[in-house]
């Protein structure tokens, strides 16, 4: 405007226009971009359970179908993406189209107002060099609009994506508020004790432990056993913490778990679960995850006594071998002594394992366990288990049947 009024008018004229269309097109294509986000959800599904049920098609020769119902999901998807894109597009077309006619307005108001001077003579009217400066100017003026037009669309997408993930959260059971007063624990070996649990999933529709009483000594081995479904994970989510009972106490030490410091207690258990996660890097970047200050002779201690070396001596690098992500490269079995090894590296006083010894034949089950033994000194550990290989090695066996403890077999002789 201090240049020029007439150029500051058209800009200012034009401007608004682009946001407006913008938006316009934009609410369309965020909505798009959300169905879209579900539509890849249901595909991911359907191919998911054709992968998982791959064996009962192969027995009932439905392949060849399936794989055309898979194609056919496929290039819906295709069909909807593309869609997305052409609206996407259309937006952009939105801002270059009235960007470019209002930068053409200015240089044809500029090369009217230069062919008057040159027509006329030197007058108060448009310089070549106010001219220049203006044609100049008019693109950069629209140049925020186009970034925001880019950011608009990483916007759409990310609102897309953040519904599927909306739904992950609001499914989440709430974490529980941090205790007011918290109490500290010793560094010592815990006693566990659950009294008369009651815990169900579904708001109560599925009942999986019912007056559930367990006592894990301290110091002490317990295998907890029973069929799948019986209640074991259940078990373990709750002394974790993951899960709150409906009814009853979990305590250690005589303290419940919702009055200890949720730093304390993680540093207190140590967990390896059925589906343990190794992540990209070495065998000694994952077995440090739990002790990071960990010393070379204790990441070694610790592989040894879960049988870790027994194949990362036969890899070209040993313990500082790489694998990938989800622990590609090893086998399932390989993965749940990884995981063993780094609850036992942790500095903690208590143990839960979840099926340890799953994957693994009967020589090897037999060989880590006569090692853990020793590397369990201090500790409490409590084991849910399939194998009655582990029941008979723990120090005590509780029998997980209905929800309820069935019966303690006899000690481990």
């Amino acid at each position: 405007f201090a240049t020029n009024w007439v150029v500051g008018l058209i800009l200012l004229l034009t401007a608004p226009l682009i946001p407006i269309f913008m938006a316009l097109v934009g609410m369309g294509t965020a909505a798009m971009s959300r169905r879209q986000f579900k539509a890849l959800s249901r595909m991911g599904g359907h191919f998911l359970d054709r992968l998982r049920g791959m064996t009962t098609l192969v027995l009932f020769g439905q392949t060849d179908r399936e794989v055309d119902g898979v194609a056919q999901v496929a290039d819906a998807f295709r069909q909807r993406t593309m869609t997305v894109l052409r609206v996407a597009f259309l937006s952009s077309a939105v801002l270059e189209f009235f960007a470019s006619i209002a930068v053409a307005m200015v240089a044809v108001y500029i090369g009217l107002s230069l062919l008057g001077h040159l027509a006329f003579g030197p007058s108060d009217a448009l310089t070549l060099q106010t001219g220049l400066f203006l044609l100049l100017l008019a693109p950069e003026f629209y140049l925020p609009l186009r970034q925001m037009a880019a950011f608009y669309h990483d916007r759409a997408q990310a609102l897309g994506a953040g519904e599927e993930l909306a739904d992950f959260t609001d499914r989440a059971e709430p974490a529980p508020d941090a205790p007011a007063e918290t109490r500290p624990l010793s560094g010592t070996a815990p006693e566990l004790r659950l009294s008369d649990v009651h815990f169900a999933y579904d708001g109560g529709s599925r009942p999986a432990l019912v007056g559930f009483d367990l006592t894990v000594p301290a110091g002490e081995v317990v295998a907890l056993t029973g069929p799948s479904g019986a209640g074991k994970s259940s078990v373990l989510q709750l002394i974790l913490g993951f899960r709150q009972p409906d009814a009853g106490t979990v305590t250690l030490d005589g303290t419940a778990i919702d009055e200890v410091a949720p730093a304390d207690l993680r540093s207190l258990v140590a967990w390896a679960g059925q589906r343990p996660y190794v992540f990209h890097g070495t065998l000694t970047d994952n077995l440090r995850l739990g002790r990071p200050d960990a010393e070379d002779d204790a990441v070694r201690a610790a592989a040894e006594a879960a049988c870790v070396t027994d194949f990362a001596d036969a890899l070209p690098d040993g313990l500082e071998t790489a694998v990938g992500e989800r622990g590609h490269g090893l086998s399932g079995g390989q993965v749940r002594r990884v995981a063993l090894a780094r609850a036992l590296l942790s500095p903690a006083r208590l143990l839960l394992l979840d099926e340890p010894t799953a994957n693994l034949d009967g020589d090897t089950e037999a060989d880590l366990l006569r090692r853990l033994r020793p590397a369990l000194a201090g500790r409490t550990v409590l084991i849910a288990t399939h194998s009655p290989v582990v029941a008979a090695w723990a120090d005590h066996e509780v029998r997980l049947a209905a929800g309820r403890a069935d019966r303690p077999a006899e000690a481990a002789q």
